[in-house]
Order: C-alpha cells, then sequence, then structure tokens
C-alpha cells in the first residue's frame, strides 16, 4: 500500500523478503505513505549519516519449543 500511494516511487517493498526500502534522495517528505499506512508503522524521522537509502524489514514471529511432555505418574 505504501509503495502504490508514494508519489515520488521512493519506497520499493519485497513481499518474500519481508523488507521495504526508502530511497532518502527519491522521497519528498510528503507524509502519503505515512497517513495511508494500514498498520501504522512508517514515521518520519532524521537518519544518523544521511544514508541514501533504508531498508526496513519485518521481523519474523518467534517460533516456541513445544512445551515438554510430562511422563506418566509413578506407581
Amino acid at each position: 500500500m505504501c509503495q502504490r500511494n508514494c508519489p515520488a516511487g521512493a519506497i520499493t517493498v519485497d513481499l518474500r523478503e519481508r523488507t521495504w526500502r526508502i530511497d532518502l534522495a527519491s522521497c519528498v517528505n510528503c507524509d502519503t505513505c505515512i497517513t495511508n499506512c494500514p498498520r501504522k508503522c512508517l514515521s518520519l524521522g532524521s537518519y544518523e549519516g544521511n544514508p541514501a537509502e533504508v531498508t526496513l524489514r519485518v521481523p519474523r514471529p518467534k517460533v516456541g519449543k513445544a512445551p515438554a511432555q510430562k511422563g506418566a505418574p509413578d506407581a
């Protein structure tokens, strides 16, 4: 959604890799991606060192181990 709505074409989304990239040189800071983000996970801010591109990753859910099964009670 944010990629489609970006008027500058500054956002690239890779669903398979679960990443999105923001080309800061192309971004016009219009706030369109932020207001249209269905998950409200984007924000405008400063980046230390002024990189030309920022890559953000969606964290994969943690897969927990199943609880250990208890043995039969002693008779």
